[in-house]
């Protein structure tokens, strides 16, 4: 039986990793293809020949002497909590109490303690300098895009809110429906486009487009709702159908039709959808 070793201390978590040589990071960035190509074919190597045998051969052994003589001494002894943890086919979790980390070549072997036991055998492939190189360039890409979609996004508010800021006019009215209804059709009638400007902007007091946009958020349950039952191409109808959840004056706009009729019960059925 293989005990946990008691000449390391244990550490609670992994050190950090040593820098990468400056050749490394120069040979790297010269010739990214021709390293990948090279370690695309040593992780063939490892992956399919060297490290299928040694796990055999770690799992074969019977004790500590055997163990040490095939792989040395653990290079770590980690604390098991935060860091590692597996799970039964019966979906019980365990987590080590220890960890020690053996390195042999490019191949990591780790096993697991859990009461003095030895409860798992797991192993994987160490990084190498390229990887690591690699990793850190995209992290640092990673950092800037993630730069950009903050200021982007910034931008992008700052610029809804004085879009929403404008006054409500006939003409920023079309612009409020092309931007919060863009896949719906927007060319209709002038005279219905005034008829139910007018009738919107009278019922609900609206003065700025941001009035328009807190009767939408006031009314996305609802209209969701409506939505599944109805299918509407009209940026204009779905506005104003948004507007009468809220204001059951405007209802009268629909009256006089199959489809209109249709609205207006709708309108009735999911109106409890409706923040209050």
């Amino acid at each position: 039986m293989i005990e946990p070793s008691k000449e390391f201390p244990v550490l609670k978590e992994l050190p950090a990793r040593k820098n990468v040589s400056f050749v490394a990071r120069v040979v790297c960035r010269m010739f990214p293809f021709l390293v990948r190509m090279w370690l695309v074919r040593k992780r063939l190597q490892i992956n399919e020949h060297i490290f299928p045998n040694l796990m055999r051969d770690v799992n074969k052994c019977q004790n500590r002497l055997e163990l040490e003589s095939l792989l040395g001494k653990p290079k770590y002894v980690i604390s098991g909590e935060g860091y590692f943890e597996s799970f039964s086919p019966d979906n019980k979790r365990m987590v080590p109490d220890i960890v020690e980390i053996y390195v042999i070549g490019r191949c990591r072997v780790d096993l697991w303690f859990k009461n003095n036991f030895l409860e798992e055998i797991t192993g994987l492939e160490e990084l190498w300098p390229w990887d690591i190189v690699e990793y850190a360039e995209f992290a640092e890409l990673r950092k800037k895009i993630l730069n950009s979609i903050v200021l982007y996004k910034s931008v992008a508010d700052q610029k809804e809110k004085e879009f929403l800021n404008q006054q409500m006019t006939l003409d920023t009215f079309r612009l409020f429906l092309e931007r919060y209804f863009p896949m719906h059709e927007i060319k209709c009638d002038e005279l219905k486009i005034s008829g139910v400007f007018d009738l919107i902007k009278t019922s609900g007091n609206y003065s700025k487009l941001s009035d328009l946009k807190k009767a939408l958020q006031k009314t996305e349950k609802a209209y969701k709702a409506y939505t599944r039952e109805v299918e509407s191409r009209s940026a204009l109808n779905e506005l104003a159908v948004a507007c009468a959840f809220i204001h059951p004056e405007m209802r009268k706009i629909f009256r006089g039709s199959i489809i209109g009729s249709r609205i207006i019960i709708l309108l009735e059925k999911y109106e409890h959808l409706v923040k209050k």
